[in-house]
């Protein structure tokens, strides 16, 4: 037995009648995977459903313990890093019904346990308090969910599952019937002091308990006409140059546009090697991939 959430659907009519979000290319996961060369299902995995819920090929396992210990004086990289739920072999929250829909239905709990990430859960009633992250998308502050990461270290982080499977989600440049891959962009060494409006960033979060405010590179559209979203964030670990902190260029990013000019300034670099991305200045990606299901946005009227 397990419980879970859905928060988006492939599939128009089937994304209104569950009430979640609609996110087209998650439908590029079942057009991959039914791709006969894909062989392993290219970071998803087939369910079925049967009276309302869903039966899982592979499930989660909650019994590890989360450790996070961060460095005192930088805060990030953490010294330890151990996630507290570890997806089984072929586990992925992306879900390939039989009728070809994509849900993303990451599940949450086992009749023992439950993710990090729970805050509270009410089995009677079917419902879920989760913990979500505040970050910034299009200038808008955008509320999130982080269920899955497909690094050890991400996931621990993020209290969430590690999911090896989502790295064999394709790219762009590796998939002929599209990517449902969007991205994220994560500040290594943004200001820490958490009275500054410029505060942000990974070594902020690890030293403040704060949100990093990761900079998302879209939101769902509620008017339904933009169908660019999707929840399967590509992580691009980025750093200040010294000379952009001695230039006092430091500031808080909010949109993508701002991140790539900053790179293209020079300011900004990659903070691991990875494939360029050109839309963000030719900051590299690090491959790693995460289950960020937005939530909510709203108009900035916050610091």
């Amino acid at each position: 037995m397990v419980w879970y959430i859905v928060t988006e659907s492939s599939d128009l009519a089937d994304a209104r009648q569950r009430g979640v979000t609609y996110s087209p290319r998650l439908g590029a996961l079942a057009a991959n995977a039914a791709n006969p060369a894909s062989g392993s299902g290219l970071g998803t995995q087939p369910a079925r459903e049967s009276s309302g819920s869903l039966k899982f090929t592979a499930g989660v396992d909650f019994t590890p313990e989360r450790v996070v210990r961060a460095a005192l004086d930088s805060g990030f990289p953490p010294i330890t890093a151990q996630p507290g739920s570890v997806g089984e072999p072929g586990y992925s929250p992306f879900v390939r019904l039989p009728s070809g829909v994509v849900l993303n239905a990451p599940i949450i709990a086992d009749e023992h346990r439950t993710m990090d990430r729970v805050v509270s859960l009410d089995i009677g009633r079917d419902r879920v308090t989760l913990r979500i992250t505040r970050g910034y998308a299009e200038a808008r502050d955008a509320w999130y969910i982080s269920t899955e990461a497909s690094d050890p270290m991400v996931a621990a982080l993020e209290g969430a599952t590690y999911a090896a499977a989502l790295t064999a989600i394709p790219t762009p440049a590796e998939s002929g019937a599209g990517s449902a891959r969007f991205g994220l962009v994560a500040v290594a060494n943004g200001e820490t002091d958490r009275t500054s409006p410029e505060r942000q960033g990974m070594r902020s979060a690890m030293l403040d308990g704060l949100s990093p405010l990761n900079v998302l590179e879209g939101a769902p559209d509620p008017a339904g006409r933009d169908t660019s979203y999707s929840p399967v964030w590509e992580l691009h670990l980025v750093m200040w140059t010294a000379d952009a902190i001695a230039d006092d260029q430091r500031v808080k990013i909010i949109t993508w546009a701002e991140a790539a000019a900053y790179a293209e300034r020079g300011f900004l670099v990659g903070a691991m090697p990875g494939a360029a991305n050109a839309s963000l200045g030719g900051l590299a990606s690090t491959g790693i991939v995460v289950n960020c299901p937005v939530v909510a946005t709203f108009s900035r009227n916050t610091p």
